[in-house]
C-alpha cells in the first residue's frame, strides 16, 4: 500500500493510469520504511520471504521482532 501511495504522489495532482504506472516504475529500491526487504519494484524484482513481527500502537506500526529495523530473510538479517 505505502509504494502505490508513494506513487500517487510522485505522480502528482492530475493523475493519470500512464503517469501512476511511470511513477511505480521509477521506484527502484523500496522497503516500506523498513517493514520489507529492499526489492526492484520498478523492474519487477522478487521479493524476499522474510519474518517480522510488527505491532499497532499509538497510530503507528511497530516492529517488535527480530529487533528495531531489522528483518530476517532466508537466516540473514537486514537493517
Amino acid at each position: 500500500m505505502d509504494l502505490f501511495v508513494q506513487a500517487l504522489v510522485k505522480a502528482g495532482p492530475d493523475i493519470t493510469r500512464d503517469g501512476l504506472l511511470a511513477a511505480l516504475k521509477s521506484f527502484h529500491k523500496f522497503s516500506a520504511h523498513g517493514l520489507v526487504p529492499p526489492f526492484d519494484p520498478g523492474n519487477k524484482g522478487p521479493n524476499a520471504t522474510c519474518e517480522v513481527l510488527v505491532q499497532v500502537a499509538n497510530g503507528g506500526f511497530h516492529q517488535v521482532l527480530p529487533g528495531p529495523n531489522q528483518l530476517v530473510c532466508g537466516g540473514k538479517f537486514f537493517s
